[in-house]
């Protein structure tokens, strides 16, 4: 794992979503996932954001298939890449 952009801040986000599978455990719907890592990152300092607005464009020169919106949760600092 050395080749890792932010490796403590890799090493802190997978501790977090350790915790919360560790307490939820499985079968619950994905917006409780959600909320419970929300809740994580929160209490564990690490940045982010939800409900991402992107667009799906084609590598192919066909333009923008789709837009949509991001159910997920984005971590700013990983996908900045290598900025510090």
């Amino acid at each position: 794992m050395s080749d890792l952009i932010h490796p403590e801040l890799s090493y802190k986000l997978i501790g977090a979503l350790y915790r919360v599978y560790n307490e939820l455990g499985g079968g619950y719907q994905e917006n409780i996932y959600q909320r419970a890592v929300r809740k994580e990152l929160i209490r564990s300092k690490i940045g982010f954001i939800e409900q991402v607005d992107t667009q799906l464009q084609s590598k192919l020169e066909l333009g923008i298939l789709a837009s949509m919106n991001r159910n997920g949760i984005i971590f700013k600092r990983i996908l900045r890449g290598r900025d510090r």
